[in-house]
């Protein structure tokens, strides 16, 4: 049958919709922690390959930038949720060297025993955790 299984349609429209979800909140909290730094044009999700897309301009006039997030982990540990990325890429070029040393194989805790540093940032965490 085209396009999958009846079974699968079901289940590929509600990861859909979850990563629409989750792109948004990120969007909205990656605009809250970037104020001053960068603009965050859009966001887009791919929970099945664990891939996610950004796209944006630094701060005042700077130049766009896209960061291409080709493989990430999630993991809930004892009330917490840690994003891990382990693979990505960036254009401009110069941005790859900022994302080796700083963010490919760092574990950032997106909650941590119901705690968060921002409304945003809870909301986004609790929406994650609860979609894990």
């Amino acid at each position: 049958m085209p396009g999958g299984s009846e079974a699968s349609r079901p289940r590929g429209f509600v990861r859909q919709l979850k990563d629409a979800a989750l792109s948004g909140a990120a969007q909205r909290l990656a605009a809250e922690q970037l104020a001053g730094i960068a603009e965050i044009g859009s966001i887009s999700l791919d929970s099945a390959n664990k891939r996610i897309d950004v796209s944006g301009r630094l701060a005042d006039g700077g130049p766009a930038f896209e960061v291409h997030v080709r493989h990430y982990r999630l993991e809930s540990r004892a009330g917490s949720l840690e994003l891990t990325i382990e693979a990505a890429q960036a254009s401009p070029a110069w941005m790859n060297e900022i994302l080796r040393r700083f963010v490919i194989g760092q574990t950032v805790t997106l909650l941590a025993g119901g705690q968060s540093r921002s409304s945003a940032a809870g909301a986004f965490a609790k929406l994650l955790a609860a979609l894990l």
